[in-house]
């Protein structure tokens, strides 16, 4: 394992090269619909900081939603 991962590549090795399968990538899609889920939610409030626009975080799980929706629908 290299010392130093770019996000893309630890998502890929764990996706990849689990120890219990392709379980992973059932749950990995899970966390990340949960999480751009309650983001999505009006009703949840994500609060600008120095690093971070709430609005565009709100934004990006919005985005996040309609991928997954087309990745998974039947």
């Amino acid at each position: 394992m290299p010392t130093h991962e770019t996000n893309t590549e630890f998502l890929e090795r764990i996706m990849n090269f689990c120890p219990h399968g392709a379980l992973i990538q059932a749950f990995v899609l899970e966390a990340l619909n949960q999480y751009a889920t309650h983001v999505a939610d009006p009703q949840v409030h994500v609060p600008d900081t120095p690093l971070l626009s709430g609005q565009a975080w709100k934004r990006t799980a919005v985005w996040l939603q309609g991928q997954l929706d087309q990745h998974l629908k039947p």
